[in-house]
């Protein structure tokens, strides 16, 4: 079996802190993990054995929120476990709450 490997995007347009950035990629890593596991029996046997196993991830930057959700299409397109996390903090509810990680 190969390995597998899991793809954390974010944003770089948002200008994010260390700690804001690693917290949602979290977000989107764990999401995307669960997303995995309760799929169908293929995916659920790639989650345990990457679960179980090393866990490889890898995180890369997009320039914008087009290019993240560009990603994210192509990624569910692809079958793939794919998770789009917003950010929750206290915007006004007739802001937009801006896509920061995949």
């Amino acid at each position: 079996m190969r390995k597998l490997k899991q793809v954390i995007v974010v944003r770089k347009d948002l200008n994010m802190r260390k700690g804001k950035m690693i917290a949602q990629g979290a977000h989107a890593s764990l999401t995307a993990a669960l997303a995995a596991q309760a799929g169908s029996p293929p995916w659920l046997a790639n989650f345990t054995s990457w679960f179980s196993g090393d866990q490889r991830k890898i995180a890369v930057g997009a320039p914008d929120e087009d290019t993240l959700h560009r990603v994210y299409v192509q990624a569910k397109a692809a079958g793939l476990p794919a998770a789009l996390i917003l950010d929750r903090q206290s915007l006004p509810l007739t802001a937009k709450r801006y896509r920061r990680s995949l």
